[in-house]
């Protein structure tokens, strides 16, 4: 008998909602999305929307009266079911743990980001060995239980590595957007002819994570013409100093933020999608920006870079140098053809990263390693 499932999350899924809103329309058993709270008002001033996820029963702790009494009731009722939680270090590990403790046989799949080494020289090196003997306690703790770790990319999986997890348990798993439920499934293919090559950033104005100023340092350093840059978002760590920036520079614009719904439809009217970043556990604009089948020049740190490396619709600049990526987008710019490559490359690749086919990863991964106990490998549609 299939059991029901349950997708744990701290606030209302979104950025990676695709699959999991896939899953619980495909399952043939009832889906749950256990939610603490609702979205950020930060998120929501933003353009971000909260979704209706008709095909899940969602329910929010936050509005009931006793969470852990809930919880126990809902274990008793359906013991066979099998949860995902997001993390370890999260506000449903409270819940991971009394499941554990109140079940003989917890069926337990953890997906995650690596966790986040970045600041200062310094501060790096405090937090890597803080963070190596943090979750090498935490994989000592929860290995025996879990039966399925998720982590998000080839980076997740060799960090994860690192703090003991073997192989046969880990498969790399990704951020997907949702595209069904806003009527965005459909590609916008324009090809780039003449005139300034458009180059786009949309995300959080952040230097110690988004590397927003790795990208105004690379965009001071260009002194070619037939280009332009629309920053979109507005806030963040540095935001004033962003916005402030993008109206000293002729060929910049700050145009505001977008809603979250029309992202990859608005990408669409551009070229080549910059994602600097100096530390993300997956940076899902290279998602939309395959969705929107556009080029994407992305750091290797944004995790999501790796997509570039299949699907030939972009490049991946590294070691977070604001040189490397001023060559990179002086490249574009001088050799306007790789646009329209990228782009096409784009749009046929996406495929292999739509909320329908990483769902049914998931799926195939749930089934064979609850269902069935086989233990075959299984290989990501995007690697």
């Amino acid at each position: 008998d299939t059991p029901p499932l349950v997708f744990w999350f701290d606030r209302t899924p979104r950025v990676e909602a695709g699959s999991f809103y896939h899953v619980a329309k495909n399952w043939k058993k009832d889906v749950y999305f256990f939610c603490m709270d609702y979205m950020m008002d930060y998120r929501k001033k933003s353009g971000w929307k909260e979704y209706k996820y008709d095909f899940a029963k969602v329910i929010y702790f936050s509005d009931i009266e006793d969470p852990k009494e809930f919880f126990l009731k809902f274990i008793s009722e359906h013991p066979s079911a099998i949860h995902i939680f997001n993390g370890f270090r999260s506000k449903t590990t409270t819940f991971l743990d009394l499941y554990i403790k109140n079940h003989p046989k917890p069926k337990i799949a953890v997906w995650s980001e690596r966790p986040g080494i970045y600041g200062s020289p310094f501060k790096k090196i405090v937090k890597k060995f803080f963070l190596k003997l943090l979750y090498t306690t935490i994989y000592y703790k929860y290995n025996k239980y879990v039966t399925v770790m998720l982590p998000l990319g080839k980076l997740g999986i060799s960090t994860f590595s690192k703090f003991g997890w073997k192989s046969d348990k880990m498969f790399p798993y990704m951020y997907v957007p949702i595209t069904n439920n806003n009527n965005n499934h459909s590609h916008y293919h324009k090809k780039y002819e003449e005139g300034p090559i458009k180059f786009l950033y949309i995300g959080r104005f952040s230097k110690s994570t988004k590397g927003i100023d790795i990208l105004i340092s690379a965009v001071n350093k260009i002194n070619l013409n037939n280009w332009k840059l629309d920053i979109v978002g507005g806030y963040g760590d540095y935001s004033e100093q962003t916005i402030a920036w993008s109206e000293s520079k002729r060929n910049v614009d700050y145009i505001g933020a977008w809603n979250s719904n029309e992202v990859s439809s608005n990408m669409t009217n551009y070229d080549v999608v910059i994602v600097p970043s100096r530390f993300d556990g997956w940076n899902v604009v290279v998602n939309e920006a395959i969705l929107a089948g556009i080029g994407i020049i992305a750091s290797e740190q944004s995790v999501s870079s790796e997509l570039l490396k299949k699907s030939n619709s972009g490049f991946i600049f590294k070691g977070n140098s604001s040189e490397n990526l001023k060559n990179a987008m002086e490249n574009v710019i001088e050799n306007p053809s790789v646009i329209n490559e990228w782009k096409k490359n784009s749009e046929k690749f996406y495929k292999n990263i739509s909320e329908e086919t990483v769902g049914d990863y998931l799926i195939k991964i749930i089934e064979n390693r609850f269902l069935l106990n086989d233990n075959k490998k299984i290989t990501p549609p995007w690697l």
